[in-house]
């Protein structure tokens, strides 16, 4: 699968004589190193026509690519009867589990003993359990072939009317449907895996495949596996599931319970539109990472920017403030050097200020001049008594 080249292997094992017809295989990507594949059905092919013995379903073989031996296991719950020329489509679930849907086929005989042979059986694994789908037989058919195409949807396309009327088989070839027109329009037909169910038309871009009521209330009550051999439960210890949320390439000996609601999700009934239900991710687990709520990153920004026009407010108006408070205060003056020096050498003036009124008299401030001696070169002279 990983290289795409065909190749010719021999390895034995298989069955008793080694050789097989009209059955079918379906890889399982699921589980083992490389997947497996399972063999179902059909007949032996070494004994003459007459005498073909057909393999049972109680019994099958399941072999290993990546050491190319074979395994075989017995399966349990509503064993088909043996039957060739059937169909399988097989798919994963999104609880740890693998489902192979076995369609139509036939016994060998036509007519109305070939009616029964018109049912779905689903072989779930890790536990090799058949479960048969309650639908009434009505179109048996036989050489037809099954594809999971979407979603939870199988298409079956052609296929022999197993109703005939004729009473040698080869004659079936020549008139598929000489009885009655192919009830399904074209040779095609849709069945739904979870609400088990055939559908009128194909769903694009349906829902996810999860399990139906039946296999998920099995698994609620099964009993723990048992294998014919401790090499293959080994191989289904390895699994690579991408449809839950465990991540692949992951070992579990049982898939998970169906109740843990991490790991499962109810899918819808038969009355459901939708036909699925989308399961969790890794995981969801996973699963899974969801994006920032719009309505958070916009509450963000308008927050900061807030944020930021309050703080160039409030410098705003402290820078104002400062300004004022500097305005409002006198000037001051610088003092030269020679100032200084003379206020220094004269000590501290004191200032004198007159009375504002004398006699009417207008007083003008004395200045700040240093006081005058009068010149003493005179001598005094004493006036004579008449002179009084």
């Amino acid at each position: 699968m990983t290289t795409k080249i065909f190749s010719n292997s021999t390895a034995g094992g298989y069955s008793f004589n080694g050789t097989a017809e009209k059955g079918a295989m379906q890889y399982v990507p699921s589980f083992g190193p490389d997947g497996l594949f399972v063999v179902l059905g059909g007949d032996d092919a070494w004994f003459p026509t007459e005498n073909l013995i057909l393999t049972g379903l109680d019994r099958i073989s399941i072999f290993d690519p990546s050491t190319k031996q074979w395994f075989n296991q017995t399966t349990t719950g509503n064993i088909p009867m043996p039957r060739k020329e059937f169909c399988l489509a097989g798919i994963e679930s999104n609880n740890g589990t693998y489902e192979i849907f076995m369609y139509a086929g036939w016994g060998g005989s036509l007519g109305v003993s070939a009616i029964p042979f018109d049912e779905i059986y689903i072989l779930t694994l890790p536990a090799f359990n058949w479960i048969k789908v309650d639908y009434p037989p009505q179109h048996p058919r036989h050489a037809l072939t099954c594809n999971a195409v979407g979603g939870s949807q199988i298409l079956t396309i052609g296929g022999l009317d197993t109703n005939s009327k004729h009473t040698i088989d080869t004659l079936v070839y020549i008139s598929p449907f000489d009885t009655s027109a192919d009830p399904f329009a074209q040779g095609l037909a849709i069945f739904d895996m979870t609400t088990l169910k055939f559908a009128n038309q194909y769903t694009a871009k349906a829902s996810p495949y999860v399990q139906s009521d039946l296999v998920r209330n099995y698994y609620e009550t099964r009993p723990a596996t048992k294998f014919d051999s401790p090499g293959l439960a080994k191989l289904l210890d390895i699994t690579h599931f991408s449809n839950t949320t465990t991540s692949s390439a992951t070992k579990s000996s049982s898939p998970p319970s169906p109740t843990d609601s991490s790991n499962t999700s109810t899918p819808p009934g038969p009355t459901d539109s939708s036909n699925a239900s989308t399961p969790p991710g890794p995981t969801d687990s996973s699963n899974a990472s969801k994006g920032t709520p719009a309505g958070a990153i916009a509450g963000g920004i308008v927050g900061g920017v807030a944020v930021l026009a309050l703080l160039g407010a409030s410098i705003f108006f402290v820078r104002r403030k400062r300004r004022k408070s500097r305005e409002s205060e006198p000037p001051s003056y610088e003092v030269s050097g020679e100032s200084k020096r003379q206020q220094q050498q004269q000590g501290p003036q004191e200032m004198y200020q007159m009375p504002e009124e004398m006699g009417g008299i207008p007083v003008a401030e004395l200045g700040a001049h240093s006081p005058v001696e009068l010149m003493g070169d005179y001598d005094a002279v004493e006036l004579n008594g008449s002179a009084r």
